[in-house]
């Protein structure tokens, strides 16, 4: 008998991970409404001691900009031929690879336009394969604090529900484009070839919501913005801040955080648990204890990890 007690013991060591990871990869896409289901009367879970692996999402960091990503000064230089900076621009953003989210620094609300977030965010969605774009704002005390991250397709639709005219000019620079350009569409993402026709696509959408010559009607108009580094030219647009985006985005707005000053190792508490399988979304925001946005952890990788080594402390 007390051999069979111990087979027992032993099978039961043995197999008990391994259906627990059998669950894990039957139900990884429910995982977080799974896990939230299980523990929805458990007040307290003792995770003393155990620290997981910060799964990094993959970032999209382009160079065009030399502090910030802020495209505004290259689009602009972009409107009569191709620069130098354009170039570099083009082969950053249509270069071979996907990743997961890029930056948007809003600096102190002077640095992105709403013309150029709607039109950045299908671009980077269709031909980088952006999933997120986050959104820090800086200043002289803190620089690149967390403001929230979304996705592009929210981004797209705010603005196109608040300022109308922005998907109608995209509508027509894509319709011209298409019809003008040699390359179709290339991917189930909506790649356009070689990516070229974006730049294009690019042009052709600032130049129908940009009005070029004195017009003292537009300075005084809060619907467009003068554009300083081109003379005499007027955008339609409004300048965006942490404010504005919290209003245009609402709940879309995912602002959840984690905060951590070790590089690999992201220490696991109740607390920490607790805002890992409350957060909506993919991904949950790491920050420093200052408030430094660090990077975007895969959500689902995070609970796979808390739950393998709960399992394995308390066997």
């Amino acid at each position: 008998m007390t051999v069979n007690l111990e087979i027992a013991t032993m099978v039961s060591a043995i197999m008990w991970p391994i259906v627990t990871l059998v669950i894990l990869l039957i139900f990884r896409k429910h995982l977080p409404d799974l896990i939230k289901g299980m523990f929805k009367n458990v007040k307290k879970i003792d995770f003393a001691g155990i620290s997981i692996e910060r799964f990094e999402a993959e970032s999209y960091t382009p160079t065009w900009s030399v502090n910030q990503l802020d495209l505004s000064d290259h689009l602009a230089e972009d409107m009569g031929t191709y620069t130098s900076s354009v170039n570099s621009m083009s082969d950053q953003l249509f270069s071979k690879g996907n990743s997961d989210y890029t930056i948007i620094n809003l600096g102190d609300g002077r640095k992105w336009l709403t013309s150029r977030l709607y039109i950045m965010a299908i671009i980077f969605a269709r031909q980088k394969g952006i999933r997120s774009i986050v959104f820090v704002e800086s200043n002289q005390a803190n620089q690149q604090r967390f403001a929230g991250w979304t996705t592009p397709a929210s981004i797209r639709w705010a603005l196109a529900k608040k300022y109308p005219w922005l998907e109608e000019a995209y509508a027509d620079a894509y319709a011209a484009v298409v019809r003008e350009s040699d390359e179709s569409v290339s991917s189930n993402v909506g790649e356009l070839g070689s990516g070229e026709p974006f730049v294009l696509l690019l042009r052709k959408f600032l130049q129908l919501i940009q009005k070029a010559g004195k017009n003292a009607g537009l300075k005084s108009n809060t619907e467009w913005v003068d554009i300083k580094s081109l003379q005499n030219t007027f955008e339609h647009a409004h300048w965006i801040d942490g404010v504005m985006i919290e209003e245009l985005l609402g709940d879309d707005l995912h602002v959840s955080l984690l905060q951590s000053n070790n590089v690999k190792k992201l220490k696991l508490d109740n607390a920490n648990f607790q805002t890992i399988l409350e957060s909506p979304g993919e991904y949950i925001a790491i920050t420093s204890t200052s408030g430094r946005f660090q990077g975007l952890l895969n959500r689902t990788k995070l609970l796979e990890q808390a739950v393998q080594q709960f399992i394995q402390h308390t066997n």
